[in-house]
């Protein structure tokens, strides 16, 4: 099965065998140009693991353990392998136009460690 136009082969997703069961929520980039929302930046960290967590269906690594990749210089392929975790969400905050926008990353060792899910998430700043 390919998605049309990608010339991709997508038939390993879907299959028990390669859905994510561990994830882990690398400390959020602060782009938010304002070092005063780094309380804003770390709380929105903390509700996305917390998150996730209760879906109860996957292991999510603890903020603890993942707050030592603040500022790292390893890739996501390393990390991944470090925490022995199937996902990493990678995320940016910033200020669009006075409202706080959510960038995330979804890496899965199930695809190319490379390719992306991006979405966005945006709130009004009030």
């Amino acid at each position: 099965m390919s998605k049309p136009g990608s010339g991709k082969n997508l038939d390993h997703i879907g299959k028990p065998e390669n859905q994510i069961k561990s994830i882990a929520v690398l400390p959020f980039d602060n782009y938010t140009k304002d070092n005063s929302q780094e309380f804003l930046v770390f709380g929105m960290h903390d509700a996305l693991i917390e998150e996730i967590g209760q879906l109860g269906t996957n292991r999510v690594v603890s903020k603890t353990s993942v707050l030592t990749y603040l500022d790292s210089d390893k890739t996501i392929k390393e990390i991944a392998s470090e925490l022995d975790v199937d996902a990493i969400v990678e995320a940016s905050v910033l200020f669009v136009n006075e409202k706080i926008k959510i960038q995330l990353k979804l890496y899965s060792i199930f695809m190319t460690i490379t390719q992306k899910n991006v979405s966005f998430l945006q709130f009004t700043q009030g």
